[in-house]
């Protein structure tokens, strides 16, 4: 696969680490792409500084963990993102995508719900066990 540059990516797409992939990324990228806002987006692999700081949402790549910005990396050697107080697993980028995203993403997946439903909500710590910390 060629590298991206700044030049061959025409918007700020959804950015993922360059090279072999791994479940984590993967799961990642798809749980964005059932939301609306990410639908088309692009996914582009690289490792690249200037093209990771244009993109709307990062995963697995870029060193930083920062909700506020869509910067979802957990491989900075101080990090320690736990789903919550009772889970002790720390997260992978997939874990902190469904994290942030997921009662959306089970939102979406679920015919005719647009918004979390009280049950999802309480579902929502329930299912991070024993689907997403495979990901680890």
């Amino acid at each position: 696969m060629k590298p991206a540059t700044l030049d061959s990516i025409p918007d700020a797409p959804l950015i993922d680490l360059q090279g072999s992939f791994h479940c984590d990324e993967a799961l990642a990228c798809w749980m964005l792409t059932q939301l609306p806002e990410y639908k088309d987006a692009r996914i582009v692999r690289t490792r690249d500084p200037a093209v990771i700081e244009k993109a709307d949402i990062v995963v697995d790549v870029g060193a930083v963990y920062d909700p506020a910005t869509h910067r979802y990396d957990h491989h900075q050697r101080e990090f320690t993102g736990t789903f919550d107080d009772k889970h002790k697993i720390r997260l992978s980028s997939a874990g902190l995508v469904y994290k942030h995203f997921g009662k959306r993403v089970i939102s979406e997946l679920i015919p005719g719900e647009s918004e979390p439903t009280q049950e999802l909500v309480c579902s929502h710590p329930l299912l991070f066990v024993p689907f997403l910390a495979l990901f680890v």
